[in-house]
């Protein structure tokens, strides 16, 4: 009897004893690195702490510090989350287990976003909401400062960005994730810094052309402008760049598929 295509391409019973191999093999150093996060989450947030009492005697005026120190925290530990997606390759015991695993390449790919981009952000929040309640509690108990509050993760996306601004942040962190995706499928040794690097020399180089074009275009021009509807305006760059953050973070799920599946051609012949 013949097998279905499909099922060749994508089978539910073999996704998921791909995803209990890959909780097998790495559920170690995930451990470690989830105790290393709430380690770090710990220590800034009772720095910070520290800092703001012993420095002006109160801490409402740690608020905003907090709450962009959340977001700051999520965005870097979902983009090293991100980074670790191709980090199976990264070593010849490392390519050679999974050459040897005979789930298709979307099979393995699913189970890498899952634990890699999806799973990360979650245990972040996790990490942070204990981190917090402990910073509370340290607070009130040793510096008596009884009127502290806590700050979720959802909360500071809130405070941080606007009603409307919310959904942009959301996508421009997955679009960035995706970035690092694509980046460890291309460099699966150090994929974090040398992404890093990559975006950074792309910024550079899109904010000069995006300059001189507009030096050029206008040089010497003056632009009468006589009503200008900024919240227009507005709505209409957080449309725009949602809609940007979407396409790209679709593109590089799209061509880290095709460059993961050309990997393993390569390494099988």
């Amino acid at each position: 009897m013949n097998t279905p295509a499909s099922s060749q391409i994508f089978d539910g019973k073999r996704f998921l004893a791909v995803m209990r191999r890959d909780w097998r093999l790495e559920r170690n150093s995930w451990a470690i690195r989830i105790l290393a996060m709430f380690g770090v989450l710990l220590m800034v947030e009772l720095f910070a702490a520290w800092l703001f009492v012993a420095a002006n005697g109160f801490y409402e005026d740690s608020y905003p510090v907090i709450k962009y120190t959340c977001w700051f925290m999520l965005s870097l530990f979902a983009c090293l989350g991100a980074s670790q997606f191709h980090s199976g390759y990264a070593t010849a015991g490392g390519r050679l287990n999974e050459l040897m695993n005979p789930a298709s390449t979307l099979e393995k790919f699913c189970s890498r976003l899952i634990f890699c981009v999806v799973a990360v952000p979650l245990v972040y929040a996790a990490c942070w909401e204990i981190a917090d309640w402990v910073r509370v509690f340290v607070l009130d108990s040793y510096f008596n400062v009884s009127t502290t509050k806590h700050v979720s993760i959802l909360d500071a996306g809130n405070m941080i960005f606007e009603r409307h601004n919310i959904i942009l942040s959301w996508f421009s962190l997955a679009s960035s994730q995706a970035a690092y995706v694509l980046g460890s499928t291309i460099w699966p040794k150090n994929s974090f810094i040398k992404t890093l690097g990559a975006m950074a020399v792309v910024q550079f180089i899109y904010g000069f052309a995006a300059e001189y074009v507009s030096s050029t275009l206008f040089h010497g021009r003056t632009v009468d402008v006589l009503v200008v509807d900024f919240q227009a305006i507005a709505d209409i760059f957080i449309n725009t760049v949602t809609i940007a953050s979407i396409v790209s973070a679709l593109f590089c799920y799209i061509v880290a598929y095709f460059r993961m599946r050309e990997d393993e051609i390569i390494q099988r012949m």
